[in-house]
């Protein structure tokens, strides 16, 4: 699926689930991790320990779409079986407690996204064909959200 009708689809889905007034600013797919690098390795040390060094534990991103609006961050469900968006909202972020990092990364960009007031930061990474969301996505959220007129970016 194109990357142009993949973002379309998104905005047609979450459509009804937007608060009136609520403008689309990014819309793209990303694999999305959150576990903060001190409880991976201490999950990762008390498994391997338990096991007697057999298994180690890791956690696994998931690929989701990724909704950004001028109020807040949406992640959405992506149907493994088709690679559509459903209505399914797996998290929800205000937009007001969010920082975005410089973006890294060259095949895939990477953007990690902090919360104010959190330890755990949220690993944001776009493959190949939404490389450029990642900037939109960071510009985004390094500048104060507008509220009001101009086309949707990234949309």
């Amino acid at each position: 699926m194109g990357a142009e009708k993949a973002r379309q689809r998104l905005i047609d889905t979450a459509s009804p689930l937007l608060q009136e007034g609520e403008r689309v600013e990014v819309a793209s797919v990303a694999i999305v991790g959150s576990v903060s690098t001190k409880n991976q390795v201490v999950s990762g040390v008390a498994t391997a320990v338990l096991s007697g060094g057999l298994f180690t534990a890791f956690s696994v991103a998931l690929k989701q779409y990724v909704l950004l609006t001028d109020r807040r961050l949406l992640f959405f469900e992506m149907n493994q079986l088709t690679g559509r968006p459903t209505q399914n909202v797996l998290g929800e972020l205000p937009r007001s407690v969010l920082r975005a990092s410089d973006v890294h990364g060259r095949l895939t960009r990477v953007v990690v996204l902090t919360a104010d007031g959190e330890a755990t930061n949220l690993k944001l990474r776009f493959p190949w064909p939404a490389r450029h969301d990642a900037e939109a996505l960071a510009a985004a959220l390094a500048a104060p959200a507008r509220t009001g007129g101009g086309p949707a970016a990234g949309a």
